[in-house]
């Protein structure tokens, strides 16, 4: 399907992930493949009996609401944050409903699987790759490649699903960085049959769970370490070792988050991507009573367009966005258009970014 100089963000499918796709341009669409995960407040409900199910008319919409926004083209889908005890209303596995929707509406979909995923995720897995003939993701994290016998998990795994290697993209999520940079040609050795695979794609994130741990009305920048250590290791990798393609989770914190009870405390901030760093602009709680309210990101896209990082309207959507609602007063977006604008800019600025080095690297080469 691709190689290294490819992008694949994991995108949680919200209605800010979901139009920031959907206003790519078809340029930088061609340079993403989306790893998307079902978050659990879009499809799961009460039925009849008061207990929680997932609704088959929101599987539907799901589907549908990909084909809107992404249409045909390739994307992995991950099931992973809904509970695996779940089942739809017509006592189906979901991802056996999204699998007939996703036919419905000819979406080019590859279901993700990992090596812990129960026996009823496996077998709806299986029905998808041997009905759609489309292969399998699997997805492994950091604690599976420390673990001493990973590789005859992941053979015997390969095995279960009667595929050759050249038929299964392999994503390495190594989550959240916390402390220490991986090693990310180290953690190449560790599999098996690294060339045969049919994509291999190296994930991780650095972003801060709350902009709130930031001084307020400030201008602050964070390194985007994910980005480094791939750019600077790729480009030192060994030849012969095989480049994985970079992922990411954009504008987002790595590890999944349920909603929080309680009123919610959401700043009037806007979160931009540089080249090798994070602007992220603070503002107050949108809820302070004594505060600007959501006249915060109006002042503080003012002083963003102001900044030599700005990219200016023609970058994309999300620089576009930002630059009309910093020359007028009235619009104030919301929490949702700004992290939309925030997750658009990332991803053409990433995908760009990813294309650029792959042409340079060639370019270079003797």
């Amino acid at each position: 399907m691709f190689d290294h100089a490819h992008y694949v963000p994991i995108l949680r499918w919200k209605r800010g992930e979901r139009l920031a796709l959907c206003y790519l341009t078809p340029e930088i669409s061609e340079l993403i493949t989306p790893l998307i995960e079902i978050v659990p407040k879009a499809v799961v409900r009460e039925n009849s009996l008061g207990k929680l199910a997932i609704g088959d008319k929101l599987l539907e919409a799901t589907a549908k609401d990909i084909f809107e926004h992404w249409g045909q083209r390739p994307f992995f889908l991950d099931l992973i944050l809904l509970d695996p005890i779940l089942r739809s209303f017509s006592k189906l596995h979901p991802l056996e409903v999204l699998g007939r929707e996703g036919r419905r509406n000819g979406l080019w979909m590859v279901p993700v699987t990992g090596l812990w995923r129960d026996d009823a995720y496996q077998s709806a897995a299986k029905a998808l790759v041997r009905q759609d003939q489309r292969g399998l993701c699997i997805r492994i994290h950091r604690k599976d490649i420390e673990q001493q016998d990973f590789k005859h998990h992941l053979t015997r795994l390969c095995s279960n699903f009667s595929l050759r290697y050249s038929q299964i993209d392999l994503v390495i999520d190594y989550q959240l960085i916390d402390k220490e940079v991986p090693n990310i040609a180290k953690i190449m050795k560790r599999i098996p049959q690294l060339q045969q695979w049919r994509t291999v794609t190296f994930i991780c994130g650095t972003f801060l769970k709350y902009v709130s741990a930031l001084e307020k009305n400030e201008q602050h920048t964070l390194p985007r370490t994910e980005w480094l250590a791939w750019r600077e290791q790729i480009v030192a990798m060994p030849q012969g070792l095989r480049k994985p393609s970079y992922g990411d989770y954009t504008v987002q914190y790595p590890l999944y988050e349920p909603v929080r009870s309680g009123p919610p405390h959401i700043s009037a901030s806007i979160r931009y991507a540089s080249t090798d760093y994070w602007v992220i602009m603070r503002g107050e709680d949108i809820f302070n009573p004594d505060g600007p309210g959501h006249q915060g990101y109006i002042g503080n896209a003012m002083l963003l367009i102001e900044r030599e990082e700005f990219c200016g309207e023609d970058c994309c959507y999300g620089c576009a966005y930002i630059q009309r609602m910093a020359a007028q007063a009235e619009e104030t977006g919301n929490p949702g258009t700004w992290i939309l604008a925030g997750i658009s800019h990332h991803l053409t600025t990433t995908a760009r970014q990813i294309a650029n080095l792959s042409v340079t690297s060639v370019t270079d080469e003797p």
